[in-house]
């Protein structure tokens, strides 16, 4: 896994960024939170898992010159709203760093969130046997409110 652009401390977690190739900066980013279980995040094992599976996610966002914020919890089993306070607080820096305008892309695994200013969510459920299901939802309501 190659080493975050930056950190962030936030509350009740920790955010990574990867900077899109070629990118200063936050750029049309991608917010991502990790899912509900027990214990903190693993976020290097969170990249791996987006990363070297069938496809390289990661990696092709980045590609397309996107940045990648990766979101991790103190306490994964958390009260889902102490976490909303971790996605809240990865969401308002990113906005306060973004370079350009571009609406962010928020969402999650298991319970991830999507907060103001989102366009579309992504929502990415474990099945059993190892299949995942990945839901990808334009926000109409959220665009209007966020304008």
């Amino acid at each position: 896994m190659p080493a975050a652009d930056e950190e962030w401390q936030l509350p009740n977690g920790t955010a990574r960024v990867h900077y899109g190739q070629g990118q200063p900066g936050v750029v049309r980013p991608v917010v991502l939170a990790d899912g509900f279980d027990l214990g903190p995040s693993d976020l290097d094992g969170l990249y791996d898992w987006l990363e070297n599976g069938r496809y390289p996610f990661i990696s092709q966002l980045r590609a397309r010159g996107r940045t990648t914020i990766l979101v991790g919890f103190d306490e994964r089993s958390e009260s889902i709203l102490r976490n909303a306070e971790t996605m809240m607080a990865a969401i308002m820096r990113t906005s306060a760093e973004q370079l350009g305008d571009t609406r962010l892309m928020v969402g999650g695994f298991s319970r991830g969130g999507v907060g103001n200013g989102v366009r579309a969510g992504l929502g990415v459920q474990r099945q059993m046997e190892g299949a995942s299901l990945a839901t990808v939802r334009y926000s109409e309501r959220m665009v209007h409110r966020s304008q």
